[in-house]
């Protein structure tokens, strides 16, 4: 029995007092602070119409008629529109202009009380409705307030028509329907008051809810930029308009063969650098790869850097565009290089290679952390591989030259950029290790790329 009166009670208990909805949430400030502003401009708007209506009333209706008596009617309309102007002028200067409207009202209520005894003609039903214009007007009074507000306003005035119920029988009765059917009206702005309260917290939390999504969605952002090229990410960024983040990171970085240009270039003698000069004279060394390694991202491709080491690939669905874009690669890097050289005392000489086969690419690091996203395959490991012969090879035949293997070579003659000097391997006895098989290597100029990229538009 008890449980079920608990029931009852709470259910019942917010449409008496919807308030208790507001308790123990961060809202509660938040409504109040709205509340008051919306307080203010209801009264703002019913005070400020009052007062015309009250001087109008008077000019038109009891001046004409010569109420009896005159001072009365005058004091009442006239001064009651005066009281509402400093009633409104205090809603600039104080907080409690609900106190001094509850007052004005109340005052209101007995001197309508009192015109209806001066005037038996006058309709005795205004002055219980006076509490329920105020009430309505407020707009925020729970069920407890209404009925104290409502009943303690009517009682007073009764109190003051007692001489005109006396005279009047059939008025007193008039007087207290009136009073129930107001106060009925009144409190059904209860349920009304609960709803928009269950309406206020629906919409902030689903405001918090957005702002949460938002903030992960930012921050999924920052750790998606922080393990992916600028290419992966306008793929995934595109990716999860029609699909959620793990969906669009298991679709796009998910391992699978593609036909892969790989780039690979690091810094000659780099150890020796760094024997020969200070940690502090080595850093343009560092910066050097990083240079690289911004350019090949600006130009689409999937770039790392380990050291003096610059590894990067591109694996566009258009492969044309995808050597096109690895020779605007390694254009600019040369440019770079050659511009660093003479603008520093410490040169440097970087390998630049090539190659072009299937491989896997994705990421082979684990799926909530340590992601790691790379390209490995035969064409791959061939690019440390060339490196590693080029490297002691004469340098007439490979600085300012890009090198790579046949499998590169359609590409080349497809564009016709050129001449292709081809390096034959035997002659210089050495073989690349687990690629024996492949006895010459190609280069090309990079000014013959750098021309050939002048005369299209990627």
């Amino acid at each position: 029995m008890l449980k079920v009166l608990l029931e009852i009670i709470t259910k019942v208990y917010p449409f008496i007092s919807p308030m208790v909805l507001l308790e123990g949430t961060p809202y509660k400030p938040i409504w109040l602070q709205n509340e008051t502003r919306r307080r203010k401009n209801r009264y703002l708007v019913g005070l400020g119409l009052a007062v015309p209506v009250f001087v109008l009333h008077y000019l038109l209706l009891e001046y004409r008629i010569e109420a009896k008596p005159p001072w009365f009617w005058f004091s009442f309309r006239i001064g009651f529109a005066g009281i509402f102007l400093v009633v409104l002028a205090t809603f600039k200067y104080t907080r409690f202009f609900i106190t001094s409207t509850f007052f004005a009202m109340y005052a209101l209520t007995l001197f309508q009380a009192m015109g209806c005894n001066y005037d038996v003609n006058a309709p005795i039903f205004f002055v219980p409705l006076i509490p329920v214009i105020f009430i309505m007007l407020d707009g925020s009074f729970t069920v407890i307030p209404s009925i104290m507000i409502t009943s303690l306003f009517s009682i007073s005035a009764s109190q003051v028509l007692y001489d005109r119920f006396e005279r009047i029988p059939n008025d007193e009765s008039v007087f207290w329907s009136v009073f129930v059917v107001g106060l009925f009206f009144v409190l059904q702005n209860s349920p009304g008051k609960k709803a928009a309260i269950s309406t206020f917290l629906a919409r902030e939390e689903k405001s918090k809810l957005d702002a949460e999504k938002v903030r992960l969605e930012q921050s999924m952002h920052g750790t998606l930029r922080g393990f992916t090229s600028r290419e992966q990410y306008a793929r995934l960024t595109e990716a999860m308009k029609t699909m959620s983040v793990d969906l669009a990171v298991d679709s796009i970085l998910r391992i699978f063969p593609r036909p892969v240009f790989g780039f690979y270039s690091d810094i000659r003698d780099f150890t020796g650098h760094f024997k020969e000069n200070s940690l502090r004279d080595n850093r343009p060394l560092l910066e050097h790869s990083k240079k690289l390694l911004t350019i090949f991202s600006n130009n689409r491709g999937h770039p790392r850097v380990v050291g003096d080491l610059v590894f990067s690939y591109h694996d566009l669905d258009d492969q044309e565009k995808s050597f096109l874009l690895t020779l605007k690669g390694v254009s600019e890097s040369w440019k770079f290089i050659d511009n660093f050289n003479r603008l520093n005392e410490s040169k440097i000489n970087r390998g630049l290679i090539i190659s072009f086969g299937e491989s896997l690419v994705g990421n082979v690091g684990g799926h909530q952390f340590s992601r790691e996203i790379s390209a490995f395959g035969s064409s791959i490991n061939l690019l440390s591989r060339i490196d590693s012969v080029v490297k002691n090879l004469p340098s007439d035949l490979h600085k300012g030259h890009v090198v790579f293997s046949k499998d590169v070579v359609p590409w080349f003659e497809k564009y016709k950029i050129g001449p292709i000097k081809i390096i034959s391997l035997k002659d210089y006895d050495v073989v690349i290790r687990n690629y024996e098989e492949l006895e010459d290597l190609f280069a090309v100029d990079v000014k013959e790329i750098e021309g050939f990229l002048e005369t299209i538009e990627i």
